[in-house]
């Protein structure tokens, strides 16, 4: 268990996405009214995870 004072580091390294890669997760995302509410209010929500994304995306 870490403290509030502790603060730790972390990298996350991601390929980027290519304009048609990009137009698929938008779909993928604006098709879930719920996803793009909670992303807007910066939540990453539960359910968004590499199955429910298009397959072409890295």
């Amino acid at each position: 268990m870490h403290t509030d004072e502790e603060r730790l580091h972390v990298r996350i390294r991601v390929d980027q996405l290519d304009e048609r890669q990009w137009r698929e997760v938008l779909a993928t995302l604006a098709s879930r009214s719920g996803h793009v509410a909670q992303l807007s209010s910066g939540t990453l929500p539960r359910e968004l995870d590499d199955d429910s994304l298009p397959s072409t995306c890295p």
